[in-house]
């Protein structure tokens, strides 16, 4: 991209090439200078890709993707596929993401709906405080198994589907996890009724997590 931009080579060449660690033993003022380069090169590209000057022209790398994308899915696939690449609005100074530099700008713009979102929420959140459960969701039978959060064996990233929920009525779970319902206790367990023995890792369906 540095180099659609006419950005000198001379200037790229320090594009990853340079680290905090000086290569190995370089000097300080090389880490120093090199830095600087580096940053300065970030920005130029960050302020064309914003503001359209000097235009970055991503349509004969779009042409060849779409092309590829047609012979192997068919036309119909292939223009439905290209939409989620085509990210530049076009303009007079030329494709653009059609916003000011700093990008940061946009980003004290949208706090406002952020905060309307949280303020209309049912239920006061701390956003930096993690649900103290989460429930996993099998694709094919769509069954719930409640799990305590840092508690359980299974880890919610490495699961397809999941839901975060901040308490067991909420959870509205088929089964509980067998490890979690020690944890959880007598309250949890009875909270979801006969659903915990029901919903043993026996009879579990395929994609279905267990304990």
């Amino acid at each position: 991209m540095a180099a659609a931009l006419r950005i000198e080579k001379e200037r790229r060449d320090y594009l990853g090439r340079w680290g905090v660690d000086g290569g190995g033993g370089a000097s300080n003022d090389y880490v120093l200078t090199s830095r600087q380069v580096v940053l300065s090169v970030q920005e130029e590209i960050t302020r064309a890709l914003c503001e359209g000057n000097p235009s970055y022209d991503e349509d004969e790398l779009l042409e060849k993707i779409q092309t590829r994308l047609t012979e192997s899915e068919g036309a119909h696939e292939a223009r439905r596929f290209m939409k989620g690449f085509r990210v530049l609005i076009p303009s007079l100074a030329g494709p653009s993401l059609g916003q000011s530099f700093p990008m940061a700008q946009a980003a004290e713009e949208a706090a406002p709906s952020t905060e309307a979102l949280v303020n209309t929420a049912t239920r006061t959140i701390d956003p930096a405080k993690e649900s103290p459960f989460w429930v996993s969701i099998a694709k094919r039978t769509r069954f719930r198994r409640l799990h305590v959060r840092h508690g359980c064996g299974v880890i919610s990233w490495q699961v397809g589907l999941t839901e975060s929920c901040w308490s067991v009525k909420e959870a509205k779970a088929d089964a509980i996890c067998k490890d979690c319902a020690k944890q959880i206790g007598g309250a949890a367990t009875s909270s979801t009724g006969s659903s915990s023995t029901s919903g043993s890792s026996s009879s579990s369906e395929p994609g279905e997590l267990e304990p």
